[in-house]
């Protein structure tokens, strides 16, 4: 029996996984992919919403995480 591997993440492993440019997007890809299943907490939900706002992101990037069958 194979073990699932699940995965609490904060509001830096998500924008690292978004922003293509940040120094650690590689790892938060692996650790993004490695995952059947995310959790997040919501404080960070938020925190990442305020940043994709601030750097004038749009919602698109947050909607595409939230949509990824493994958010649930």
């Amino acid at each position: 029996m194979g073990k699932s591997l699940e995965a609490l993440l904060d509001t830096n492993v998500l924008v690292a996984v978004l922003v293509e440019d940040d120094v650690n997007h590689r790892e938060a890809l692996r650790v993004w992919s490695g995952a059947e299943k995310v959790h997040v907490p919501f404080i960070s939900v938020v925190e990442l919403e305020y940043f994709l706002v601030k750097h004038k992101l749009g919602s698109k990037a947050i909607q595409e995480l939230v949509n990824d069958p493994k958010w649930r």
